[in-house]
C-alpha cells in the first residue's frame, strides 16, 4: 500500500512539474543558396528536434527540365481531381466547417495569449537586382525598425550589386504546458467530435 501511494505521489509530482515547467519552442530557417531549417521543443532538461531539412539548388539540364514539367503536369491533374472531390465534401459539410473554423480561431487566439515570452529575429543580406529596388527595400526596413517592439528584430545589410537575398529567420516562444493543455481541451470539448472525425476521413479519401 505504501509503495502504491508513493508511486501515485511521484506520478502526481511529475505531472505537476511537466504542466508548470516552461516549454521553449524554437524555429530557425536559413535561406540563400538553398534552404535549411529546424524546429525544436525543450522541456528542461529534454530537447527534441521535430525536423531538419536542407535543399540545394539543382543544376538544371534540358532532360531534367522536361521530366520536371511532366511531373508537374501529372501532379496538377491529380490535384485538380482531388480538389473537385474536396469541393463537393466542403459544400455538403459547410456548416460543420464553419463550426470548426470558428473554434480553430478561438484556439489560435488562446494560444497567442498563452506564451510568457516570445521573439522573432530576421536578418537579411544581399540585393534584389536593380539597385533602386534594393535601396527601396533598405529604406523601408529602416523606417520600420524604430516601431518594432523588444520582442522583434529586423536587420538588413544591402548589397547593391547582388541579385539574390540570403539570411536567417529565428522565432521562439516560452509557454507553460498547462496553458496549452487547457486551450486544447476547451477546443476538443467544443467540437462535434463524431462529425469531425467523419469529415476528416472523407477529406483524407478525397485528397
Amino acid at each position: 500500500m505504501v509503495i502504491i501511494g508513493s508511486l501515485v505521489l511521484i506520478i502526481i509530482l511529475l505531472l505537476g512539474y511537466i504542466l508548470a515547467s516552461p516549454i521553449s519552442i524554437y524555429f530557425s530557417f536559413t535561406f540563400g543558396d538553398g534552404f535549411s531549417g529546424f524546429a525544436s521543443v525543450k522541456l528542461f532538461p529534454f530537447e527534441h528536434r521535430f525536423f531538419r531539412s536542407t535543399t540545394r539548388k539543382a543544376a538544371w539540364t534540358k532532360e531534367v527540365e522536361i521530366e520536371h514539367k511532366k511531373s508537374r503536369l501529372e501532379k496538377g491533374r491529380k490535384a485538380l481531381n482531388s480538389a473537385v472531390e474536396i469541393f463537393h465534401i466542403v459544400v455538403d459539410e459547410l456548416e460543420l466547417l464553419q463550426n470548426i473554423t470558428i473554434n480553430l480561431l478561438r484556439l489560435l487566439r488562446g494560444i497567442l495569449r498563452s506564451p510568457d515570452r516570445y521573439y522573432l529575429k530576421i536578418s537579411m543580406a544581399g540585393g534584389l537586382g536593380p539597385p533602386d529596388l534594393t535601396g527601396q527595400l533598405y529604406g523601408t526596413i529602416l523606417s520600420v525598425q524604430p516601431v518594432l517592439g523588444s520582442s522583434f528584430s529586423l536587420t538588413y545589410r544591402p548589397n547593391y550589386l547582388a541579385e539574390e537575398m540570403s539570411g536567417q529567420v529565428v522565432a521562439g516562444t516560452v509557454v507553460r504546458a498547462y496553458r496549452l493543455v487547457s486551450e486544447l481541451l476547451i477546443f476538443a470539448w467544443r467540437l462535434p467530435k463524431i462529425r469531425t472525425i467523419r469529415l476528416y476521413q472523407q477529406l483524407k479519401k478525397g485528397g
